[in-house]
């Protein structure tokens, strides 16, 4: 006899939360289960699936074999790519090319001491075009030779300041594994952030030290990379030609920093003064890309080219615009999470389907995850699922406290409060985290973001008209003289909510256990709250 069961309100969500356990576990037990072993069992479970569902057999339990099959193909995912990122490491020299990836923010001669003293290495960014490690990422450290003897050995086309995202090079170096380059034990030992599995997420396998005459720019061959690593490098080159325009308008120091961090995603001009402000005040997230600024182009996007009889295709212009722009940054977690709910929401809004916003937070994370396990180690994937979670949990509910018709009756009260309502929900969830990674917790944040969030929103629309009016010099200098009144304005306001006191609690020591217990407990008031 079949037995059926009513379908779950968010099947997706249910199947995104076994697979981040399966990965979870996968990852956990890397070192000592193949991912073979994950394999087989995975492939077992899912063939006596197959025999029930031919027999018609109990639907409750075909659904809970299911999910542990999702736990077990989560394990198998995540132990074969944490596999494929294990790579050997030669003691000699090896010969390869590469295609540069990302650039330091400036020469760093602060160690030079003297005209004969020698500059400190270059880092950069790389992905390995030929050889046993391409298609990989690395850290290629290049010394620059002496100030007295650059003109005599090295011209500028080939000094590596003079290199840009997109070039290529061939190298003779020896391959290292990658390793930290900030270790204070009295500050590791507050917080959980791992330098490893920051680096894993960013797919970084190996270091070089490169000396000044081991290198030399090369066309470089990209036909052993995969498709989306050509975009990503042909997009990175687009980005790094925009930063340079954004650096050559007249911006302050301190605008730019914080317009390239927002727009383009590019951090490395923020000073540690800057980052520890805006994380004291309980806005950091504001300089990290995430789902706020992606919505803000969408947002845009739809209401420039999505309307009209060609509805259709133009959305389809927009979805293809928004991915460009997300390979453009960098792709990071939280924009990519962000960019696949806005897409699975088009394609709803297309088809004339409901859209259920859980459902479609679930699909995005099973999505991502399938495509990128390492995004589970990512702090920033975990940060914007638990935001989006906690704002389609807790927000409905809050914004009831208030009735709709005085809401209705103040506009602008109505505005800061849904503001209020969006942010205490999505810190309902997000600051467990927060305090087990940065063991800081900002008292502010409530205020800081009632006031960052729409100075943020205009800052974005501000920058992209700013960017469409480059080429026009007259007319887009009061768009950067707007654009920077709009940043120092942020900045003067987060330094002043940063600077009150008891703005921050710091040195918070919190274990794995007690994190859950946090969101156990937060977990079951919702669910209290939910079943009054």
């Amino acid at each position: 006899m079949n037995h059926t069961t009513p379908p779950h309100p968010a099947p997706m969500l249910r199947a995104a939360i076994m697979l981040i356990l399966g990965m979870a576990l996968g990852d956990a037990l890397a070192a000592c289960v193949p991912s073979a072993v994950w394999m087989i069992l995975t492939v077992l479970l899912l063939s006596v699936l197959v025999v029930l569902h031919v027999k018609n057999g109990n639907a409750q339990v075909q659904s809970g074999l299911l999910l542990v099959a999702i736990t077990l193909s989560g394990a198998w995912r995540m132990g074969s790519n944490t596999q494929s990122l294990r790579v050997s490491y030669s003691p000699h020299e090896e010969t390869f090319r590469a295609v540069v990836s990302a650039v330091p923010v400036q020469p760093d001669t602060s160690s030079v001491t003297s005209p004969l003293a020698s500059p400190r290495p270059l880092r950069y960014e790389i992905i390995i075009a030929d050889g046993r490690l391409a298609g990989h990422k690395a850290y290629a450290y290049i010394q620059p030779i002496c100030p007295d003897t650059v003109a005599q050995s090295i011209s500028t086309a080939t000094s590596p300041r003079a290199m840009s995202v997109g070039d290529g090079l061939s190298i003779r170096a020896r391959l290292l594994p990658p390793v930290s380059p900030h270790h204070n034990p009295s500050t590791d030992a507050v917080g959980h952030f791992s330098y490893q599995h920051w680096l894993q997420v960013h797919g970084i396998v190996a270091r070089c030290y490169v000396s000044p005459h081991a290198w030399r720019p090369e066309q470089v061959s990209l036909r052993r990379l995969s498709g989306v690593q050509r975009l990503s490098i042909f997009l990175g080159v687009m980005r790094h030609r925009l930063l340079t325009r954004l650096h050559s308008t007249r911006l302050s120091s301190d605008a730019l920093s914080v317009l390239s961090a927002m727009t383009l995603g590019d951090k490395r001009l923020l000073s540690h003064h800057q980052r520890d402000y805006y994380s004291a005040s309980g806005a950091s997230h504001l300089l990290a890309l995430s789902g706020m600024h992606l919505s803000v182009v969408f947002v845009l996007l739809q209401l420039l080219l999505a309307r009209g009889r060609r509805h259709g295709y133009m959305q389809s212009l927009v979805l293809i615009a928004v991915w460009a722009y997300v390979l453009m940054v960098g792709m990071p977690s939280s924009v990519v999470r962000s960019a696949v709910m806005c897409t699975v929401f088009s394609l709803e809004a297309m088809i004339g389907r409901r859209h259920m916003p859980l459902n479609t937070l679930g699909m995005a994370a099973v999505l991502l995850l399938v495509c990128s396990p390492q995004s589970l180690l990512d702090i920033g994937f975990q940060l914007s699922f638990m935001a989006v979670l906690g704002i389609f949990l807790f927000n409905h509910r809050l914004s009831l406290l208030v009735s709709s018709a005085r809401l209705l009756r103040h506009r602008v009260f109505m505005f800061f409060w849904s503001l209020l309502t969006v942010s205490l929900s999505a810190q309902f969830l997000v600051f467990p985290l927060v305090l087990y990674y940065f063991g800081r917790f900002s008292c502010y944040f409530l205020l800081a973001n009632l006031i960052a969030i729409p100075l943020a929103t205009a800052i974005v629309y501000t920058a992209i008209l700013m960017f469409l009016l480059l080429p026009v010099p007259h007319i887009s200098s009061l768009a950067v003289a707007l654009v920077d009144s709009e940043v120092r304005l942020l900045n003067f306001l987060l330094q002043l909510i940063a600077s009150l006191p008891g703005s921050t609690i710091d040195n918070i020591s919190l274990n794995l256990p007690q994190l859950f217990l946090i969101y156990f407990l937060v977990f079951g008031i919702y669910f209290i709250w939910k079943n009054r």
